[in-house]
C-alpha cells in the first residue's frame, strides 16, 4: 500500500505534466497576441489586435467545426 508521501508525489507529478501541458500551448497563443506596443502608435496597435483576434476566431471556428474547411 502506497503511503501518504507517495501518493504526494504522484500528484505533484499529475500537476507537473497538466502544467508542462498548459504552457506549450500558452506560449505560440501568447505570441500570436504579443505586439511592440512601444514602437508603434496607439491606432495601428489597436488595428493590429483587431487583425489578430479576427485571425484567432478564425483559427478556433474552424477547429470547433472541421468540416468548414
Amino acid at each position: 500500500m502506497p503511503s501518504g508521501w507517495d501518493l504526494h508525489k504522484a500528484d505533484l507529478l499529475k500537476l507537473t505534466v497538466r502544467t508542462q501541458a498548459f504552457l506549450s500551448s500558452f506560449g505560440p497563443i501568447r505570441r500570436h497576441f504579443a505586439l511592440k506596443r512601444h514602437l508603434i502608435r496607439a491606432s495601428l496597435h489597436r488595428k493590429q489586435l483587431s487583425e489578430r483576434f479576427a485571425a484567432w476566431h478564425r483559427f478556433t471556428e474552424l477547429t470547433q467545426n472541421p468540416s468548414g474547411f
